[in-house]
């Protein structure tokens, strides 16, 4: 049974029909219309259609699609699921493919994109896991959030002049990706060296997951979101002195990664995932300090040294040798937090016995004066290396 009212294809009762030819006069195909239709393998649209609706076609049996040259859009959702689909082909006319749209179109290995087309939405052929080859058509805009993401078996994406915004993760964890292939008359974007940047070399977009080493040229400003997120073969970065901001989830699964290092100052705002095992060493004026994230739990390692957030609450032992060690090396806000805490985080030291870093802060020559020493040296009297320290540091003052 099938339902149309007013042009607009309602409904589709499964009846176990391989096929069905949608009548000629409907306009639009509704919401949710052919849900579920598993039985159902091919299907044919008339010349009068313009619209496929939002989760139209969600997991059906669909083996085979063609969008002829009336439908302008193709709802969100509308083929999500249809895990039997090997095939779609497009005429000219099409104008937008809304969010998930082919998303987990499994079998789905060849995706050739109208001219004419403007927008691709988030996630719309998100983890087609055997397409191999899309093509977007000269015309299109934006390739919106995820729109590639996870096509792991995805060697060749072609973008074109038109393509003026490509949001974070479009073509994140593509596997097999190792460049992609831009229109040289492009005036928003440019490839190099197998890497995406916005025109200027302001900012990178996209880094290949396949590469070993990146080199990321003196100028650009910005890391966006997700633009290093799945390499995981990794090793090497080379950061610019330019660099000023790093996105949020920026080097996700960067699991090979095992050294970064990063001017002070660089903005991050959201985190940008580095993996447990990095290394991260932060160059600042007095030196560098390095650490891991997994040092502390939930990641406040990041949310204390890199997003300069001095008030998080977490384990004060491992909280307070952070801050010392941003202190010897010079980080923004550090000394200005020591100073104001001084009594509570030197006491901590002598309580850890902690006589290693109680000789940089003594070296420094900075917070112990005549003024504290005193009161030091006398909390310090169980534990006399620290104590010996203080004593020393004392007849000196």
């Amino acid at each position: 049974m099938v339902e149309i009212e007013n042009g607009i294809l309602l409904k589709y009762e499964d009846d176990g029909s391989e096929s069905y030819a949608v009548p000629d006069g409907v306009t639009e195909i509704g919401d949710n219309a052919f849900f579920g239709a598993r039985g159902l393998k091919k299907i044919s649209f008339p010349a009068s259609l313009k619209k496929i609706g939002d989760d139209a076609f969600l997991w059906s049996g669909l083996t085979e699609l063609h969008i002829p040259a009336g439908v302008e859009e193709i709802g969100n959702g509308a083929f999500q699921g249809c895990k039997e689909l090997e095939k779609v082909t497009f005429e000219k006319g099409l104008r937008i493919i809304g969010r998930n749209a082919f998303n987990q179109c499994i079998k789905l290995k060849e995706v050739i994109l109208p001219e004419g087309l403007k927008t691709i939405e988030a996630a719309a052929f998100r983890d087609c896991a055997m397409l191999e080859d899309a093509v977007v058509g000269e015309g299109t805009e934006k390739l919106g959030n995820g729109a590639f993401l996870d096509c792991k078996k995805l060697k060749s994406l072609v973008l074109p002049s038109t393509l003026s915004e490509i949001e974070p993760a479009a073509i994140s964890n593509c596997v097999s990706l190792s460049t992609v292939q831009l229109d040289e008359n492009n005036p928003y974007f440019t490839v190099s060296d197998g890497m995406l940047f916005d025109k200027y070399m302001k900012k990178l977009i996209y880094c290949p997951v396949r590469n070993e080493s990146a080199v990321i040229p003196e100028g650009v400003e910005e890391i966006c979101s997700f633009a290093l997120c799945g390499c995981y073969l990794l090793k090497t970065v080379e950061l610019p002195a330019s660099l000023k901001k790093i996105g949020g989830s920026a080097f996700r699964s960067t699991s090979g990664l095992r050294d970064i290092f990063l001017n002070d100052g660089i903005e991050f705002g959201v985190d940008p995932e580095f993996c447990d095992d990095t290394c991260i060493h932060v160059k600042s004026r007095l030196g560098e300090m390095t650490f891991f994230p997994r040092e502390t739990p939930m990641n406040e390692c990041f949310i204390l040294v890199l997003d300069r957030d001095y008030g998080i609450s977490f384990d004060h032992k491992i909280k307070y040798s952070l801050i010392f060690r941003m202190y010897f090396a010079g980080i923004d806000g550090a000394a200005e937090y020591v100073k104001k805490n001084f009594a509570k985080m030197f006491g901590s030291l002598i309580d850890n016995s902690d006589a290693d870093t109680v000789r940089k802060v003594l070296d420094m020559k900075e917070m112990v004066t005549k003024r504290n020493v005193k009161r030091l040296i006398e909390k310090s009297e169980y534990c006399k290396p620290i104590h010996d320290m203080l004593v020393a540091y004392a007849e000196e003052l």
